[in-house]
């Protein structure tokens, strides 16, 4: 068994070397719309993308908004622009549109036969190309920073029960390529979730032909398919895949050396390494219902590493502690290799950042509320003259419950749904507001990161 000599070093600093501006796309007080339709209304994947923001960047506030309504095409975001959109005054704005656009309802190999159906499918393209370009020309003209994102993937291959729009992918796929030449011609950046999903199902559908990551409607995603498509977004970034890397020589202190993070009071004997540590970032916590994420894509490895190794310990078992909390046993050829604690979520730090998740969620619920008004401004009462007249709305709802139920519209419970939400949340419109940025504020404090104290201690 090597011997480790004894030492004790008091007060020894390490200088991170991380420097945040290489990795951050939006900086300290940006403000940024996601722009689109019932996937961006959603809004799980920036909102998962918002999250690794928040714990990634700590001391960088940003304001991300929720531009997204159900069923919109890019018409309808041209009507939307100056009261939904530009009222952020953002500096980014995010943009995915088309799905509805192609119009679904034009597709299905037993459509193929109907006459004209193919001019009705290029029409369709050609008015969203028309409006798309409006929309970017008239985002550039106001100053604002543009990333298009490509329309994501309609499932036309799982053999799953819902009706197969057979074509629609590929009409999807016209629209990405117009969209690589707007960004060329406007010099703007573009991500691609293509790839990756049609991989992904690819994948799914060798072993089960009805699986898939898209929805059961074939449209939506569900958790693990926005947590790929906000790993797709944020690799886009050329974000780094460090949260903090310790690395403790145990045989000269002075020599250990990190990144994105501080050190001090490194102590080492026969049996115990101690030292302090003040981490620049917390991790990202993978919300529970998308961590089967982590089994298409390495997000460990690439977007949420937390190192710790320790170089040099004699042969044995190490029961790993931080702060009060044991973390688990590990051997010395693990410590030796490195752990990457941000899988573990015992860790004060996976802590603290659930924490922040709990508040991300609060935000979100309140970001659901205001997003309900829109849609029913937008959506159910654009012919209503006076939409804060909660009375009229209730009558116009009863009117339409009836036409649901009578038509057997099988939108007519979303509808229903929609226009109840309208009518809870519109009286309090500004309460939600304030609600909202206090929610942000808060996120803000729960994130700071804190000092903690690392105990290795050999037991075997």
């Amino acid at each position: 068994m090597l011997y480790l000599r004894s030492c004790t070093l008091f007060f020894f600093i390490c200088i991170a070397t991380f420097v945040f501006g290489q990795s951050t796309l939006f900086k300290i007080n940006e403000r940024v719309c996601f722009i689109g339709n019932s996937i961006t209304m959603n809004g799980q994947f920036y909102h998962d993308i918002h999250l690794y923001y928040a714990t990634r960047f700590p001391d960088q506030k940003i304001s991300i908004f929720n531009c997204g309504i159900s069923g919109d095409v890019a018409s309808g975001i041209i009507n939307r622009m100056d009261s939904d959109i530009l009222i952020h005054q953002p500096d980014w704005c995010v943009l995915m549109i088309g799905m509805n656009d192609v119009n679904r309802g034009l597709y299905g190999k037993q459509k193929d036969s109907i006459p004209g159906i193919k001019q009705q499918r290029e029409q369709a393209i050609v008015n969203y190309k028309k409006n798309v370009e409006h929309i970017i020309k008239t985002l550039i003209g106001r100053k604002v920073r543009v990333i298009l994102q490509k329309p994501s993937v309609y499932d036309q291959t799982s053999t799953m029960p819902a009706e197969n729009f057979y074509g629609v992918n590929d009409a999807l796929h016209q629209c990405g390529f117009f969209l690589e030449d707007m960004a060329e011609k406007y010099k703007l950046s573009i991500v691609d979730y293509w790839p990756i999903l049609n991989r992904i199902n690819l994948q799914l559908q060798q072993k089960d032909s009805a699986a898939t990551i898209i929805g059961k409607d074939r449209v939506h995603p569900g958790p693990v398919g926005h947590q790929v498509m906000a790993y797709e977004f944020i690799k886009g970034t050329h974000a780094d895949a460090v949260i903090a890397a310790m690395n403790i020589e145990t045989k000269n202190g002075s020599k250990s050396t990190c990144k994105n993070c501080t050190l001090g009071n490194i102590r080492v004997t026969n049996k115990r390494v101690e030292f302090d540590c003040i981490e620049r970032s917390i991790p990202y916590p993978i919300p529970p219902d998308a961590i089967d994420a982590t089994k298409f894509i390495p997000i460990y490895k690439e977007l949420d590493n937390e190192s710790l190794m320790i170089k040099t310990l004699p042969e044995g078992q190490y029961k790993l502690q931080i702060d009060t909390a044991i973390i688990g046993i590990f051997s010395s050829s693990d410590l030796e290799t490195g752990i990457n604690l941000s899988q573990f979520t015992n860790t004060p730090q996976y802590q603290q950042a659930m924490t922040v998740l709990s508040a991300f969620k609060d935000l979100w619920k309140t970001e659901s509320a205001l997003r309900s008004i829109k849609y029913g401004e937008y959506k159910l009462l654009s012919d209503l003259q006076n939409k804060n007249d909660i009375s009229a709305v209730q009558q116009l709802y009863l009117m339409k419950k009836d036409e649901y139920r009578v038509q057997k519209n099988p939108a007519g419970g979303f509808y229903e749904s929609m226009f109840k939400s309208y009518m809870t949340n519109k009286p309090i419109e500004k309460e939600l507001q304030i609600s909202q940025g206090n929610y942000l504020n808060r996120i803000y404090i729960l994130n700071r990161p804190i000092k903690h104290h690392y105990t290795i201690l050999k037991i075997a």
